[in-house]
């Protein structure tokens, strides 16, 4: 009987812990998600600034619906730092800056 309890009370533990790293596993999904639809926003805004305007082989340079672009860029950044979730802080500091000085630029 006193094993029983035992192993009850390991496993009651055991799902503890489980519940609690799958919570902080969730937490921490949430907010690369978060990041990469900030990084999405950020770099849709140095596209539409800088190229918005502009021409290419004597074709005007149009873009999507924010909506459509906002959704792709989202898509792909998650994808290309899948692997590599501790650098998209490092890239949303460096977009934040180079969104920055391009406003500085056009004196937005």
């Amino acid at each position: 009987m006193k094993n029983k309890i035992n192993l009850l009370f390991l496993l009651s533990i055991s799902a503890a812990g489980l519940g609690l790293y799958w919570k902080r596993q969730q937490d921490k999904n949430r907010e690369y998600h978060k990041k990469c639809l900030y990084l999405a926003v950020l770099d849709d805004a140095i596209a539409r600034l800088e190229l918005e305007g502009k021409e290419i082989s004597g074709k005007k340079i149009r873009f999507p619906s924010r909506e459509d672009s906002l959704w792709y860029r989202y898509e792909l950044f998650l994808q290309m730092y899948a692997k590599e979730k501790k650098i998209v802080s490092d890239v949303i500091r460096q977009s934040e800056e180079r969104l920055r000085q391009d406003k500085e630029e056009k004196n937005l």
